[in-house]
């Protein structure tokens, strides 16, 4: 399981990519609800 840095470094990743890629594994792997944690901060 991801921790919050995990999530966070891959997060951002995926917008320097501008990419919703890694928005996807996340989803794909249930991870969906740290993805939507850090969307919400932003």
């Amino acid at each position: 399981m991801l921790d919050r840095w995990d999530a966070l470094a891959i997060f951002a990743l995926d917008i320097n990519h501008m990419s919703h890629g890694v928005a996807n594994k996340l989803f794909l792997c249930g991870k969906m609800k740290s993805y939507e944690i850090f969307k919400i901060q932003l």
